[in-house]
């Protein structure tokens, strides 16, 4: 009988166990390629399993703010653009926008880096640990979550300090989250904030300008309702005529 490939390395090396870079995927009962784990990885996953096991108690939160908790980032990237909106601060208005751009194409980019690396999730290469969340086979490197936390907590953070401190909060506690709940390793939650953090400062720095200038020129359109709420354009539109006229004596 023919052998594979896989059956003549592990024979070569005198046992049955599949190579280190192979895990068995519990879930699907395939054998993929996998990112290699560093023992530190490993440890800090299993710390916060074991972690999970002695705070029965706060599951119920975990298990909720592991899904939910991506609402309350959403709600904090609209909520800085209505305070834009309402202070007809355009270059804040221009920033939360950047930010939910740059949320977008962070998602993308990691989805990408997700169909190279093919990491299994942790609970599919370890035995004896325990998940507060649906399970799910796709890779587990980056994680989604984290990516889309980084994006909005760096992004408001350099449009608005006390919408940026919240964001940052909020991000942080889901990146411990998706770890507590055993649906990702340290590393996956670490790459997926700095992809998402990354992008969303590049948006800012080169995005914003040019969102500021096209948010300036709808002002001066009918469409000016979506930048700036009605009254303070007109005590806007007052006060560059009274600065008019003062010049004018």
């Amino acid at each position: 009988m023919r052998r594979s490939p896989v059956q003549v390395r592990t024979q070569r090396r005198g046992g049955a166990r599949s190579p280190p870079e192979f895990a068995r995927d519990a879930t699907t009962g395939a054998t993929r390629a996998a990112l290699r784990c560093s023992p530190l990885d490993t440890d800090l996953y299993r710390w916060f399993n074991r972690l999970a096991d002695r705070t029965t108690w706060a599951h119920g939160f975990f298990r909720f703010y592991a899904n939910g908790g991506i609402v309350l980032l959403g709600l904090l990237l609209i909520g800085c653009y209505l305070d834009a909106w309402y202070h007809a601060d355009r270059p804040r208005a221009a920033g939360a926008i950047a930010a939910g751009v740059s949320t977008m194409v962070a998602l993308g980019i990691g989805q990408l880096i997700g169909n190279a690396v093919e990491r299994v999730r942790p609970y599919a290469a370890m035995s004896d640990v325990h998940v507060l969340v649906s399970r799910t086979t796709d890779s587990s490197m980056p994680s989604d979550h984290a990516t889309v936390a980084g994006a909005i907590a760096v992004g408001l953070f350099l449009t608005h300090r006390r919408w940026g401190w919240a964001a940052v909060g909020a991000g942080a506690l889901m990146a411990l989250t998706r770890i507590y709940v055993g649906a990702h390793y340290p590393s996956d939650v670490l790459v997926g904030l700095v992809l998402g953090g990354t992008v969303a400062a590049i948006a800012q720095f080169t995005l914003v300008p040019l969102l500021t200038k096209l948010l300036t020129r709808l002002g001066d359109t009918p469409l000016s309702v979506l930048v700036t709420r009605p009254s303070a354009a007109q005590a806007g539109e007052s006060d560059a005529a009274r600065n008019a006229s003062s010049r004018a004596r």
